[in-house]
């Protein structure tokens, strides 16, 4: 049975949770499709998101690259975010230039992140893929695949991490997988069910972004097969985070005109102070909690035709609080004191302001996939059509209030403080000590309608020398936005689109080992980023043309594509944008022997903004390109002699001059006398050892040996904005050297 994929349509969360019902006859079961194979240490050569069709790896037309289970547990990766630093492909959101807006789970939109320990492999999708049927970026999108029940199979594991760092930061967390592969009264076909549970917890303080974050979750799945041509999976999932940044270095986001004019100086250096004290006070944190819950249904009606229906609600809160905003420009202004000249340039002249704030915000979205897959018996190649519909609608509610002193019906609250005499100081909420009333300024309800009725088609000609895979996409977008303090039930119009959204692509082997392949796609999405609703989301559509070439040489040991792409992106709304990006990639899956794998990427991206509604932005590269990234890594396993059971390994990742984003949710390029402003390139190396005998499992990982790249565990390398050395380069602190212990238990 060749090696196969399953994505009918964009629930990749059946597809990925069934693989033990698959039959050996492909010819006559069509079920079988929803199996997942083709992954085999680090390297994976079969995948689950993007094409709403099963299709061999060799034979798909898109850029597709795939971190798997074994990489996130040797690496020790505890996040989505902190395994995406491992890929060219993709540096958290970031793909070929363009901010992916949200990571897929399981196929769907998930405004969160997903701990390592439930992963089972991350799936990066390069291009705006119209048939992925969601919402899609041109740059593409990052599909978190979760652990799912496992049919005829019972096994378990318990693991433990400690880590330490420099500055007196370390983490630890405890997790638990185990999975119980026949419930029920068996059938015929087989057992009538799995279950499967997935948790832990994590605690961490935040390496290179200080932050304390504590972190839970909890996954119960539930596989049924009441029959033999059909499956039930059930599943929820609960994740909970708080992030307390009390020490979060906000003063080096914060700038003073320099001595000379259009210099702007960190204000922690201009005072001489720790740029690790805080300027937020002690009641500094994040609360965050997602609720999920999915369903999928799949039958098999006869030997051609599979249908399924997937449902997935996704409940998200986020709570800001007192003093702690992704826009900091809003919290503080420096403001001259009332006795320096107007124009003055001495920092001492100059007090800040901070204005505190509570923010919450709601998301409940609910996305559903109905479709319906026919195989059709043509011919002497295989030709498969999938067709349905995918709905996503999503609510959000944003709440923001201010304090007063009781009794005053004046300005807000402010803190006023001069950092030259309480730098070493935590500044304290309401300094002066009044009683303080919350009142509510702002209060916004959203919502965003995208409803996509597709079909796709995947056929094989000459031998299966052609691979051609055609989509259509009928897409519609309505964005909707009202106040409920003036009108609760009233809501506007404020974005209203329907696109007809082709993608067309094929794959010609000139010979056994080399083959040609080309795609052109187009996308359209909302452009939900912003948490402020600053301004009405934009409609963002873009096309994409790619082509490249896949060989393999060497019996099979390499595997390796190039591919060249070019992507044009409109925003349409009360803010426009035209954007281009051009650029090349480079993938490989290397095996010099059976016990040695090696996985190299590398990616370039060059992006330039035609044309916008601000004009100074016209010229400008976007905020979220990186230039070049380039990553390597590798594991021997030795499975003989004395050193059986020992695995090495290790990454080496590159990351080019990256540009340097101003503060606030909607960003901008930084600049300084009119000269785009970037981080210092940053190399980041980790190494590993790990032994296992019997049932355990001992590891060792030194991350960050260059010390070169900030680290932090659930929310790794966040960007600190704002501030720039005297002389112009980014003011950013690196990360020191990590060392984590892990053990596990398997049965």
């Amino acid at each position: 049975m060749s090696i196969r994929l399953l994505i009918l349509a964009s629930s990749a969360w059946l597809a990925s949770g069934s693989a033990a019902i698959a039959q050996e006859d492909e010819e006559t079961e069509i079920i079988d499709l929803i199996e997942v194979v083709g992954e085999a240490g680090y390297k994976a050569t079969a995948a689950n998101s993007a094409t709403g069709l099963s299709i061999p790896l060799d034979q798909l037309p898109i850029n597709l690259q795939v971190i798997t289970a074994d990489v996130v547990a040797d690496f020790q990766l505890l996040s989505q975010r902190d395994a995406l630093q491992f890929h060219a492909a993709a540096d958290d959101k970031r793909i070929r230039g363009f901010n992916s807006g949200e990571f897929f789970r399981n196929g769907f939109i998930h405004l969160s992140d997903t701990p390592g320990y439930s992963i089972e492999r991350i799936e990066i999708i390069r291009g705006p893929s119209a048939v992925l049927n969601g919402p899609v970026t041109p740059g593409g999108a990052v599909n978190i695949i979760s652990k799912k029940p496992q049919i005829d199979e019972s096994f378990g594991e318990f693991g433990t991490y400690w880590g330490f760092s420099g500055d007196d930061r370390d983490n630890r967390g405890l997790n638990v997988d185990f999975n119980l592969g026949s419930i029920g009264v068996e059938g015929d076909h087989g057992p009538l069910g799995a279950f499967r549970f997935v948790g832990g917890i994590q605690e961490d303080t935040g390496f290179g972004t200080p932050a304390n974050n504590e972190s839970h979750s909890v996954l119960p799945m539930l596989e049924l097969r009441p029959t033999e041509d059909t499956v039930i999976n059930l599943e929820y999932y609960q994740y909970r985070i708080n992030t307390d940044r009390t020490d979060r270095p906000m003063a080096i986001e914060l700038t003073l005109p320099g001595p000379t004019a259009g210099e702007e100086v960190p204000l922690a250096l201009a005072y001489d102070i720790d740029p690790r004290s805080s300027w937020f006070g002690p009641d500094t944190d994040i609360d965050e909690s997602v609720n999920d819950y999915s369903i999928s249904i799949a039958h098999q009606f006869n030997d051609s035709v599979l249908g399924q229906i997937v449902y997935n609600r996704h409940n998200r809160d986020f709570v800001f609080g007192p003093g702690n905003r992704p826009r900091v420009d809003i919290f503080y202004r420096l403001v001259p004191d009332a006795l320096a000249p107007p124009d003055s340039t001495n920092p001492d002249d100059y007090l800040l302001r901070r204005l505190t704030e509570n923010l919450s915000l709601e998301n409940n979205i609910d996305q559903a996939t109905v479709s319906l897959a026919w195989l059709p018996d043509w011919g002497n190649g295989d030709h498969q059509l999938v067709g349905g519909v995918h709905v996503y609608d999503q609510k959000a509610l944003l709440d923001i209030k201010r304090p007063r002193p009781a009794g005053d019906l004046g300005t807000f609250y402010f803190d006023w403080f001069d950092p030259a005499t309480v730098s070493s100081d935590n500044l304290s909420f309401n300094q002066a000590g009044e009683d303080i009333v919350w009142s509510r300024v702002f209060m916004r309800n959203e919502t965003v309608e995208l409803n996509n009725v597709f079909l796709n088609y995947h056929g094989t000609f000459m031998d299966e020398r052609l691979s051609v895979l055609l989509g259509l996409t009928q897409s519609s977008i309505e964005i909707a936005r009202g106040d409920p303090r003036v009108q609760p039930l009233v809501m506007t119009t404020i974005a209203d689109n329907d696109e007809l959204l082709p993608q067309a692509g094929a794959v010609f082997r000139i010979t056994d080992t080399f083959a040609i392949y080309g795609n052109y796609s187009e996308s359209q999405l909302p452009d939900v980023n912003d948490p402020d609703f600053s301004t009405a989301p934009p409609v963002r559509i873009g096309e994409q043309f790619e082509a490249g070439f896949k060989f393999v040489l060497f019996d099979g040991r390499l595997d390796a594509s190039i591919g060249y792409f070019t992507i044009e992106e409109d925003l349409q709304g009360e803010t426009t944008r035209t954007a281009e990006a051009d650029g090349f990639e480079i993938d490989a899956s290397f095996a010099p022997t059976d016990n040695w794998a090696i996985i190299l990427s590398y990616a370039n991206a060059d992006t330039k903004v035609k044309a916008s509604s601000v004009p100074d932005r016209v010229g400008d590269p976007l905020v979220d390109e990186i230039p070049n990234k380039a990553a390597i890594w590798s594991v021997y396993n030795f499975d003989e002699g004395a050193a059986s059971g020992l695995s090495i390994g290790g990454g080496l990742v590159w990351t080019d001059e990256r540009v340097r984003p101003t503060a606030g949710a909607a960003q901008a390029i930084k600049k300084l006398n009119g000269q785009v402003l970037r981080y210092d390139a940053e190399t980041r190396l980790d190494l590993f050892a790990k032994y296992d005998w019997d049932n355990w499992e001992v590891s060792l990982n030194l991350r960050n040996l260059t010390e070169d790249v900030n680290l932090s565990n659930n929310v790794p390398r966040v960007p600190l904005q704002g501030g720039v050395r005297a002389d112009g380069s980014p003011y950013v602190f690196s990360g020191d050297m990590e060392v984590m212990l892990g053990v596990r238990y398997r049965y």
